[in-house]
């Protein structure tokens, strides 16, 4: 038989194999360089978002998809189903921030940062689940932030929307127990990506915020320009993603497994005042 007929059977067979992860937001940030770790492991990859985008690894597939949308995902669930692959692990990466003082916050704003953060990533596992619950002992990864535990100021909407999320999946998980279908929050600090440059800062009009909300502003970005590496934090994310066991809430950085022990040992009020005397 001809060699390439041997080659094309067995590039079937491997794919065949080949496990599977979707990724959301994963063309930029710490969802891209997920989609590089995990392709550098054998696994197929697919990652979605709205920005138009090509990957060099012929492993990883990008699906033009808006995660608020439901007829964009089941479209993008559909083609990967036509594919033949079931999804061993999806990632929920796809989220922004936006910044202001609350009382001055549109109801707009509001409503598009629920709409990404928390009915997005709803969505998004909401139409993926036929698929997971097609291999037992899949997983779904929501990349979440401390600031969904410990509320920032001036950032308000954004940890509310990683808050609901958080506890969103902490009844489901229960739900999807029988499936055998894991879920897990990771619960991350200050990462240098492109984030920080995305956030919507909102100015305020009062002069009584002006100088705390500019401060506290600058303090985040310098704090997440100085924070861990994306690679670094994919490696870790990929790492824990094999392992049978996931946690309902995990996080990365030993500041951060302080931080969230302390606020639950902590007085609230006190954790309140030292995030205060940090952010406020």
């Amino acid at each position: 038989m001809p060699i390439s007929f041997w080659h094309s059977a067995k590039e079937r067979s491997q794919n065949m194999i080949k496990p599977t992860v979707v990724i959301t937001g994963g063309s930029s940030g710490i969802g891209q360089e997920l989609a590089r770790v995990y392709a550098a492991h054998h696994y197929q990859v697919y990652t979605l978002s709205r920005r138009v985008y090509s990957w060099k690894e012929v492993n990883i597939r990008h699906l033009g998809c808006d995660i608020t949308k439901a007829g964009d995902l089941q479209l993008a669930a559909s083609e990967i189903a036509k594919a033949g692959h079931p999804v061993d692990i999806l990632i929920c990466c796809a989220g922004y921030g936006i910044a202001g003082v609350t009382e001055e916050t549109s109801l707009e704003s509001a409503r598009q940062q629920f709409d990404v953060n928390f009915f997005g990533a709803f969505l998004t596992i909401q139409n993926f689940l036929p698929l997971l619950k097609k291999k037992r002992g899949s997983k779904i990864l929501f990349i979440s932030s401390v600031a969904g535990e410990i509320a920032l100021p001036y950032q308000s909407f954004y940890s509310a929307s990683k808050a609901a999320m958080n506890k969103l999946l902490e009844a489901w998980q229960l739900e999807l127990k029988p499936f055998g279908v894991k879920v897990s929050s990771f619960l991350l600090g200050d990462i240098k990506t492109d984030f920080t440059a995305h956030r919507q800062a909102q100015a305020s009009h009062q002069p009584h915020y002006r100088k705390k909300l500019a401060n506290s502003i600058a303090k985040m970005a310098k704090d997440e320009q100085t924070g861990m590496s994306a690679n670094y934090v994919a490696k870790v994310i990929f790492k824990r993603s094999q392992r049978k066991y996931q946690p309902p809430v995990q996080t990365i950085g030993w500041q951060y497994h302080l931080f969230l022990l302390l606020q639950r040992i902590l007085p609230r009020k006190l954790v309140l005042f030292l995030v205060g005397l940090l952010y406020a």
